[in-house]
């Protein structure tokens, strides 16, 4: 799976010459993003993606032509046997059956979250305070803290 880096499908297909190339579909939406903003269109973006038979597949391209035919064309541009989910694409091998990896949950603090789309959707839960000026309660001022004010 890859973001389509120059030379690496090339490199890919010469050194695992059975192996399957994807390209990650969050990095092909955030292609997508810059020509054919808006929700709707991301979701049908998704839901093709998504699909894991091709009568799926087909409406959901069906559903982008109704909607935008250029965002139609730019995504058949792309093979989808590339970014589309699908186990019909999947072809029979001899090769040997590949296991999982023995992860271990690592010790320490974990990291911290990934930094947000603009548009994904934040937590409804948590207020922001951006744009708010924070006053000291015992002055009434602006832009210091218990620290700095004159007023103790």
């Amino acid at each position: 799976m890859s973001d389509k880096q120059k030379g690496l499908i090339d490199s890919v297909t010469t050194l695992f010459p059975k192996a399957c190339h994807r390209f990650c579909v969050k990095h092909l939406y955030n292609n997508f993003k810059g020509e054919f903003k808006g929700l709707v269109m991301k979701d049908i973006l998704w839901k093709a993606a998504r699909a894991s038979i091709a009568p799926h597949f087909k409406r959901a391209m069906e559903e982008t032509k109704a909607v935008n035919v250029k965002a139609y064309d730019w995504l058949c541009e792309r093979p989808p046997v590339h970014w589309r989910n699908g186990t019909d694409l999947w072809s029979e091998t001899d090769d040997l059956v590949m296991l999982p990896l023995n992860v271990k949950k690592r010790s320490g603090r974990p990291k911290k979250a990934r930094r947000r789309e603009p548009e994904e959707v934040q937590d409804p839960t948590k207020l922001s305070k951006r744009g708010v000026k924070m006053r000291r309660s015992a002055c009434g001022k602006v832009a210091h803290n218990k620290r700095g004010c004159k007023k103790v």
